[in-house]
């Protein structure tokens, strides 16, 4: 009973966030406050759905020390505005994993739209249960998720399974 509640837990935020998704892309009115409340400090090829300034995201490019070759694997992606532009700016391949479905697409089409296509992979999932190797990321984001988590320490776990040493 209790795996149950836990999947429709699951079931309950990935819905959720659906619909966060999809209302977020089809509002220009939420595009224009984002626009105004970060003026030129917008990172409009994030199109971030939470307040990441361009400043916010560089200091998190320059955190992640990753570059060509390497991985990084964004957990809770979503739309994946943000991990793409880590993506753009570092060089880096991307894995990003979320629970929504029209996340994921949406991840897909941006990735592809900005000519990531080939560096950018996203699968709807859970990021307690990645399903990624040990050991096969250099680096891990993940913006505004853990709260939504069930399982935060489960969650903690497979990060530092899936991240290289060092």
């Amino acid at each position: 009973m209790r795996s149950m509640t836990a999947n429709n837990l699951q079931s309950s935020i990935a819905q959720a966030f659906d619909r966060s998704h999809s209302g977020r892309r089809q509002s220009a009115t939420v595009d224009r406050i984002y626009r105004a409340a970060f003026g030129d400090d917008y990172p409009e090829t994030a199109q971030p759905n939470a307040f990441y300034s361009r400043t916010t995201l560089q200091r998190l490019v320059a955190a992640l020390h990753v570059g060509p070759g390497q991985a990084v694997v964004d957990l809770g992606c979503g739309h994946g505005g943000p991990s793409v532009w880590i993506a753009q700016q570092t060089g880096a391949n991307l894995i990003g994993i979320d629970l929504s479905p029209v996340g994921i697409d949406l991840a897909r089409r941006r990735a592809a739209e900005l000519g990531l296509g080939e560096r950018a992979h996203f699968q709807v999932g859970d990021i307690a249960a990645t399903r990624l190797p040990d050991a096969s990321c250099d680096a891990a984001t993940c913006l505004d998720v853990l709260p939504f988590v069930p399982n935060q320490a489960a969650a903690v776990r497979e990060v530092v399974r899936i991240l290289r040493p060092g």
